[in-house]
């Protein structure tokens, strides 16, 4: 953008909208994120009223309700609107993630959660969905239900170091050595320089007492 002063030609015109056409949908965003900013959440809540008005309910409108319920301090209205936006947007990831937090933190029901996010990837595709859903099947010691996740994000992306990585950290923990070192092998495929994949295979080397490997594996870490 050329640059006017401190202003960019974007903001120059996004403030002609809000003055000049108050009622426009974008214009009323911006009057709410402004109202947020300055903590004015009687005048925010007035900004959803009339977005509700004009344009009905959305799944914007409704987090901008629960934008303002966080902020204000106002945790009955939140969790409310939390749940109503779930039961009326049980496919849009930000309700289903709102709702198994509800569910885990107020409601105290982990395995509520857990069928939370097992609903919505009936339907859907989310690796964040996938790694939350394995972190409670690990909670719960349930380590193979927990892989699982994991590997059907690997088969959606084979080239995600991460996965491989958080495999190989939790082969490790259970002591499956082998399984953690061809996890690890697989990081190094990918990413040969990374001298902390290096070091997870040696440590895997040593409690197989492979000290050759071992060895090697530590050299390649400082190299």
């Amino acid at each position: 953008y050329n640059t006017d002063g401190n202003n960019t030609d974007l903001e120059i015109a996004m403030n002609w909208l809000k003055d000049h056409n108050a009622d426009y949908p974008l214009s009323i965003e911006l009057l709410f994120d402004d109202e947020m900013d300055k903590e004015n959440y009687k005048n925010a809540r007035d900004l959803v009223d009339k977005m509700e008005k004009l344009y009905g309910e959305t799944e914007l409108s409704k987090e901008y309700r629960i934008r303002v319920a966080a902020k204000d301090g106002n945790q009955d209205e939140l969790v409310q609107q939390i749940e109503d936006g779930y039961k009326k947007y049980p496919d849009d990831w930000y309700f289903v993630n709102l709702q198994r937090i509800v569910d885990e933190n107020v409601n105290k029901n982990t395995e509520s959660s857990i069928e939370v996010l097992k609903k919505f990837l009936k339907n859907n595709f989310k690796a964040d969905a996938y790694t939350t859903l394995a972190k409670y099947y690990f909670d719960k010691g349930n380590s193979a239900e927990g892989i699982e996740q994991y590997e059907i994000l690997l088969k959606k992306y084979p080239y995600a170091v991460g996965y491989f990585r958080d495999l190989g950290d939790i082969y490790f923990q259970e002591q499956k050595y082998d399984k953690a070192i061809e996890n690890f092998k697989r990081c190094l495929e990918i990413a040969p320089y990374v001298s902390s994949y290096w070091n997870r295979l040696a440590k895997c080397y040593d409690n197989e007492k492979k000290d050759d490997d071992a060895k090697k594996a530590y050299t390649n870490a400082i190299d």
